[in-house]
């Protein structure tokens, strides 16, 4: 299992490894074991966070929390793939930007 993440900026840089390296890695020693251990608890909680936010808010709820979590995904990923993170149509997500932005011109 490999896990790759691109981002088309000049300065972007591409790292994998597979699953089996991986946890090699985290066997080797006492520091590499904690490093992960820290690294899932981080993940675990931002998934649960998620799953929690989006669970209950609607589509443009979910997007402001985008917005504000992190801005930055917008620069980088394309919209289709913003759409089916938050589990709406790219069509629903234009209509959301759409509408805030009409906000903003008021």
């Amino acid at each position: 299992m490999h896990i790759n993440i691109h981002f088309d900026t000049p300065s972007s840089e591409l790292y994998a490894i597979s699953r089996t390296e991986l946890e090699e890695w985290f066997s080797s020693s006492v520091q590499a074991a904690n490093f992960g251990r820290i690294l899932f608890e981080r993940q675990f909680l931002d998934l649960e966070t998620w799953l929690i936010s989006t669970a209950v808010p609607r589509a443009k709820e979910r997007y402001l929390r985008l917005l504000e979590d992190n801005p930055e995904l917008l620069l980088y990923v394309p919209l289709k793939y913003i759409a089916s993170y938050l589990w709406i149509t790219p069509q629903s997500l234009s209509r959301i930007r759409a509408e805030l932005a009409g906000r903003q011109e008021d």
